[in-house]
């Protein structure tokens, strides 16, 4: 008799342009990619990570879910994540001899939260404690965006059984789940998403803080577009070739990327001077890792080494996955086509980019029940 194998839940990764889900599986001791896909959203079904078409968001839900792009989708039960720019994280001390119960986190909420506490739900989580104090790491989300979802997965027959941070998840994607020494750094993690970007610094399973940084993948595409009057395909194809390299770039198109690079590298490095001023009994910053799906403007991660003087590269968002089959990788790639030109013999052009570090999120809140298992 075969032993039915266990179908752990889906992480779900919704954001205001698509819907992105990840489910994984395990094999003995090896966690397998078992699932993936993504759906883009019509504009107007979610506006600034609030859901104005209910009916219209659910039909693309279950469409996902019947057709994801690689695999099935065998579990009902739903990780989602939170949206970081909604979202409140906050680090705070409290003497060793007061007790850590609802009363004192909430008091401790309303110092730092700008909403009344009966309009949010919050968790926290004890980092460290010694006689002298408690280190406390305190999320708080307004009840509006977590009902939403919650409305949304029942309609479409699923259950809600977690909802996470985003950092929480990126950090579980991107960086080891043991007690080696890279485990033990600290970590500046640069997510570029298609609407918004953030960064925030992870130490030893902790998250100190996080920072909103007003630049996109999104953003840069339609300034190029704009300026060069072309397609957003086309636009978005001269973004990933220029990058940070000139000589690769039309003169335009150099200014609109170089124009949003430095002003990333100078919140970066506001971020890198926060720390140093705040959390300095951490230690420094060891290590910048990019991801989201602007992590692939060609050249990025060298560009941010060279400001800051601190190691950057691009994040692996299959650091904690054992097993991907060679299907699943050649589906993790996107086309980026431009056209042949009908009134020349020019040749049409495309590239293939590995859209992996898009799913970085998704995969993230896929990993929590099995990682959680683990311990």
């Amino acid at each position: 008799m075969l032993l039915k194998t266990q179908d752990y839940p889906i992480g779900l990764d919704i954001s205001d342009f698509s819907i992105k889900v990840v489910q994984l599986s395990k094999k003995k001791d090896k966690i397998e990619l078992q699932s993936f896909g993504k759906i883009f959203l019509d504009k107007n079904i979610i506006e600034n990570n609030l859901i104005k078409d209910m009916n219209a968001f659910v039909v693309k839900l279950k469409e996902l879910l019947d057709n994801p792009k690689f695999g099935k989708i065998s579990s009902k039960k739903v990780v989602i994540c939170l949206p970081e720019s909604k979202t409140f994280i906050k680090l705070i001390t409290i003497p060793g001899d007061q007790k850590l119960n609802e009363e004192s986190i909430q008091d401790e909420i309303k110092k730092y939260v700008p909403i009344p506490v009966e309009d949010t739900y919050y968790d926290w989580q004890v980092i460290s404690k010694n006689k002298e104090s408690k280190t406390v790491l305190v999320g708080v989300c307004p009840k509006v965006f977590v009902d939403q979802y919650i409305e949304a997965l029942e309609k479409a027959k699923l259950s809600l059984i977690a909802a996470e941070i985003e950092s929480v998840a990126i950090s579980r994607a991107l960086l080891k789940n043991d007690n080696t020494e890279e485990s033990q750094k600290n970590y500046g993690i640069l997510d570029i998403g298609a609407n918004r970007s953030s960064m925030f610094v992870s130490s030893k399973d902790s998250i100190l803080f996080n920072v909103s940084i007003p630049i996109s993948g999104e953003k840069i595409t339609d300034k190029i577009a704009k300026e060069l009057n072309v397609t957003r395909s086309k636009a978005e194809l001269a973004k990933i070739i220029c990058g940070v390299d000139k000589n690769k770039c039309d003169g335009l198109v150099w200014d609109k990327i170089s124009e949003s690079i430095k002003k990333m590298l100078e919140r970066v490095g506001e971020v890198i001077d926060f720390h140093s001023e705040n959390f300095f009994k951490y230690g420094n910053i060891h290590n910048i890792i990019i991801c989201g799906g602007g992590a692939n403007i060609n050249g990025l991660e060298k560009e941010i080494e060279r400001f800051t003087g601190i190691k950057s590269y691009i994040g692996d968002p299959f650091n904690n996955i054992d097993i991907i089959s060679a299907t699943a990788l050649k589906k993790m790639f996107d086309e980026y086509k431009l056209s042949k030109n009908q009134t020349s013999n020019k040749k049409g052009f495309s590239i293939l980019q590995n859209d992996s570090l898009t799913y970085c999120l998704a995969i993230g809140l896929a990993l929590r029940e099995i990682l959680q298992k683990e311990k």
